[in-house]
């Protein structure tokens, strides 16, 4: 699914993920093998979310009908990492 988001088909090699992320990217230079890797991934969920979520399987939605962590409906709790 990554290499079709990002090539075009799901059968692409290393070399051709590599070279569609510099240009999509606009990288002076191929991306290591592992950063390419990490980069198509967020190409890949980046062109998901334009799609939009199916209303079934949407995390979201579970978490405005309150089933996520016992919070009321219309409650995201708070991030308690951030300052």
């Amino acid at each position: 699914m990554v290499k079709r988001a990002v090539v075009g088909r799901g059968r692409a090699t290393k070399a051709e993920v590599q070279a569609r992320v510099r240009l999509l990217c606009r990288l002076g230079k191929l991306p290591r093998s592992d950063a390419a890797d990490a980069l198509a991934i967020a190409i890949c969920h980046v062109q998901a979310s334009k799609l939009g979520p199916s209303p079934s399987k949407s995390p979201i939605s579970s978490v405005r009908r309150g089933k996520l962590r016992g919070l009321p409906a219309g409650r995201v709790a708070k991030d308690k990492t951030r300052t």
